[in-house]
């Protein structure tokens, strides 16, 4: 496990969430892992977090961009959302980002309105699960 979520998991002892939120970065995807490691390592994490008690673990579909193929991403994250039910974790999709409308110009990053469809994804599925808001610890 990588220095990032071992600390994300010290954090989960001192914070005590009934809900996690795990968000897939595009970065793995950039730094050349294959689809099978990228999702692994999300299940771990999700997995990690179970072991600390944490009831809900939602894990974030990976956002499209122009420096990913758009067809492996939408593969991925099929994968991902057919793993996640297996093992009990909340898939939340971001299919409806789109390339060319909720990018920045450099191709990656979301722009203000890519920003404001990620947090209505989130939060959509997030109240539709829990049916009232509750103190969530976003790990990224």
């Amino acid at each position: 496990m990588q220095s990032l979520e071992k600390k994300a998991l010290q954090n989960l002892s001192k914070e005590n969430p009934d809900s996690v939120l795990i968000l897939g970065g595009i970065n793995d995807m950039l730094g050349g892992n294959s689809n099978d490691v990228i999702i692994k390592r999300l299940l771990d994490f999700g997995q990690a977090c179970k072991l600390k008690k944490v009831k809900n673990v939602f894990i974030s579909g990976i956002t499209k961009s122009n420096r990913t193929d758009v067809e492996n991403t939408r593969t991925l994250n099929k994968d991902l959302k057919a793993h996640c039910e297996r093992e009990g974790f909340i898939f939340i999709s971001q299919e409806n980002l789109l390339v060319d409308r909720h990018l920045l110009t450099d191709g990656l990053h979301l722009n203000n309105s890519g920003l404001g469809l990620l947090a209505s994804n989130f939060s959509y599925v997030i109240s539709s699960f829990l049916g009232e808001t509750r103190r969530i610890l976003q790990i990224v």
